[in-house]
């Protein structure tokens, strides 16, 4: 009974002492020294480049364009030149209209005319009444 007494004893005394705690694994790190490095060490890559500003531009009236004064992509200051229109569409509208003023100022002279004729007929009594 005393060999079984002092095998646990010896065995409680053994539970309750301190153990050393494994060590810290050692974590393997990924580590690159940094350099400069010049445009063709770089290489090419594929992507796509958006403007930081954009303007929409239009012009007030519709027709083709006959010149464009910028490139794409190119920086501009308010006021400059962009493109032109052909001239054509406006000056054939021009024409029309002129026509169209053409005709109206004939319709006045013949309707002054058809007044005057009237009034002078009434004035001596010979028109309807």
């Amino acid at each position: 009974m005393k060999p079984l007494w002092a095998l646990s004893i010896g065995l409680v005394l053994s539970a309750c002492s301190k153990s050393e705690p494994p060590p810290e694994p050692v974590r393997p790190v990924l580590s690159i020294k940094v350099q400069a490095l010049s445009e063709e060490d770089l290489g090419r890559f594929a992507g796509s480049i958006q403007a930081r500003y954009e303007t929409d531009t239009g012009f007030r009236v519709g027709g083709r364009i006959a010149s464009r004064n910028v490139d794409v992509g190119t920086e501009v200051e308010k006021g400059t030149l962009l493109a032109t229109l052909d001239p054509s569409d406006q000056q054939n509208q021009l024409r029309s209209a002129q026509g169209d003023l053409a005709k109206i100022q004939a319709q006045l002279i013949n309707a002054k005319a058809t007044a005057q004729r009237q009034q002078a007929l009434f004035d001596r009594g010979v028109g309807a009444q």
